[in-house]
């Protein structure tokens, strides 16, 4: 289980400029509440959010992600929820020891069940498959 104090990083001794960086479609966010593949974000990708809920539990929303931005000592981000087409807004401090309220991660970040889930529906649809015959994916 994530927990609050496992996404908070030290980034209070680097300089905002670093922090949040721009390259066409992708945005470099460094920050502890982005967990994806060189804290990279990219326009029109779908992303996972996690919001802490208080008491401890999590809330998951899937989003496409449409706007990132810096304002200030802040990042924003703007995402449209897939399932609901609600309009998802998130910012954080940068440069600040502030405990995450939520993170954004690449889809199926945290599913740890993956390679089983797909075993088993493969595999229901073909009981001679074995997992050598299956394709490498990069979730």
């Amino acid at each position: 289980m994530i927990s609050k104090e496992s996404v908070n990083q030290n980034t209070s001794t680097t300089s905002i400029k670093d922090l949040f960086q721009r390259d066409g479609n992708d945005y470099f966010v460094y920050s502890p509440c982005i967990f994806t593949d060189n804290k990279k974000l990219t326009i029109n990708e779908i992303y996972e959010i996690h919001d802490f809920l208080d008491g401890g539990g999590l809330k998951l929303t899937f989003i496409k992600l449409l706007w990132v931005n810096k304002r200030g000592f802040r990042f924003q981000i703007i995402g449209i929820d897939i399932r609901t087409g609600e309009v998802v807004m998130r910012s954080h401090r940068l440069n600040t020891d502030i405990p995450c309220n939520f993170i954004i991660a690449e889809l199926l970040a945290f599913d740890e069940e993956i390679e089983k889930k797909l075993l088993k529906t493969i595999g229901s649809q073909d009981s001679n498959l074995d997992k050598s015959e299956l394709l490498d994916f990069d979730f």
